[in-house]
């Protein structure tokens, strides 16, 4: 019989030994030198989106949590003529889901800190600022998230819409936006026709913005339910807006919005309702402005005046849309006849009217002007009193 060789034992613990001190500087090499690569990875590609430059102050890397935060990102169209970034963001995030793993699925998710996207409008190409090839920004993405996008979030972002050429400068705000959208590849495996949902919330003039959102992200056509509501913007704080496209100012008025769509199989259908309550046109006197000045100011005075709700003080209308996604319609009828409803018959219900639905796309009521105009339809407004009274009734039916 052999003898075993001696140090056998000792010659295995010494090779286990080699082989953790190799992985640990394997480790440590990926997590000093990762970091340099893809950042200068990422700055290429940046400075390769057409119009625009970009950068990226740092990458730090967590491999206990498998994932990566990048610092000060900040994206400038080139030229010098404008002042601030379409796009900057204080950090991103980008992890692995571990939530997902639990349901077998290897998928990222992403969240923004205090992003902020500047839309600038300009006399010139140079001095104006629209956005982004999506194929450039699908290429950025691609590059810093090689999974499948899961959950997207943002944290306390602004939107600004500006003009640096106009008197007074234009600088419209939405801030405080919050979105959350989650399930987006379907990790959960879900068998409902809209498995992802996404909400989100911002703050602006006054005003604020509440978004909901059903919808199936992996679809190849749009599949959504969507709505939202805009409730109660001062329409004082958008006077530089009004004084630079509209020639007009305001002294008082609140702006609301409610819409609803929703779409499949490459058509749509919903409607988009805006309200204006109490509102009050500057009057300009012979000192304070030109002739057309005072004749323009007294004919959308007096416009709204005619088609306000005078028991209301509320101006108004619904656009009823509806069609596939590359020729959208506009019922006009239908709206003309809804606007005179409003401010004659009876004023339209400050709410969404929650009749769109995704099973009824493509069976677009075509309502016609008469219609409108009589039909009172799911803009009646709820009388509470008159419900209880209703449900009331029912109960002793029932009793009885």
């Amino acid at each position: 019989m052999k003898e075993k060789p001696k140090g056998g034992k000792k010659n295995f613990f010494t090779r286990g030994r080699i082989i953790l001190f190799s992985i640990l500087l394997l480790i440590i090499a990926v997590r000093i030198l990762f970091p340099y690569f893809l950042l200068k990875v990422v700055n290429q590609k940046l400075n390769e989106i057409d119009g625009y430059s970009g950068h990226i102050d740092d990458i730090d890397l967590n491999l206990y949590r498998g994932a990566y935060r990048i610092r000060g990102l900040d994206l400038m169209k080139t030229g010098g003529e404008i002042p601030v970034p379409f796009f900057s963001v204080n950090a991103i995030d980008i992890s692995l889901e571990w939530a997902a793993l639990l349901d077998g699925a290897i998928v990222a998710e992403i969240s923004l800190d205090r992003p902020e996207i500047n839309f600038v409008n300009g006399p010139t190409e140079a001095t104006t600022q629209t956005g982004v090839d999506d194929k450039d920004w699908q290429t950025v993405v691609d590059e810093l998230v090689p999974l499948q996008i899961n959950k997207f979030e943002v944290i306390d972002g602004e939107v600004h819409f500006r003009d640096y050429n106009k008197s007074p400068k234009v600088d419209l705000i939405m801030a405080n936006i919050q979105v959350l959208a989650t399930n987006l590849s379907n990790s959960k495996d879900s068998k409902e026709l809209l498995p992802s949902t996404l909400t989100a919330s911002a703050a602006g003039l006054d005003g604020t913005v509440k978004v909901n959102m059903k919808l199936d992200a992996l679809s190849k056509l749009p599949l959504f339910d969507f709505n939202a509501q805009v409730d109660k913007v001062n329409m004082v704080k958008l006077n530089p807006f009004f004084q630079a496209y509209a020639n007009f100012d305001v002294n008082k008025g609140d702006f609301s919005l409610y819409t609803e769509f929703a779409g499949r199989d490459g058509k749509f259908s919903g409607y988009a309702k805006p309200l204006i309550n109490d509102l009050d046109v500057v009057t300009f006197s012979k000192e304070e402005g030109t002739i057309a000045q005072i004749a323009w100011e007294s004919v959308v005075g007096s416009v709204a005046e005619i088609f306000q709700n005078q028991r209301k003080d509320q101006l108004g209308t619904q656009i009823p849309i509806s069609g596939n996604f590359n020729n959208p319609e506009i019922n006009f009828w239908a709206t003309i006849g809804i606007t005179l409803r409003n401010a004659f018959i009876q004023s339209l219900n400050p709410k969404l009217n929650n009749t769109v639905s995704i099973k009824d796309v493509g069976d677009t009521d075509k309502k016609g002007f008469f219609k409108a105009l009589f039909n009172k339809g799911d803009d009646k407004p709820t009388d509470v009193k008159t419900d209880v009274k209703k449900e009331k009734r029912k109960n002793r039916k029932k009793d009885s």
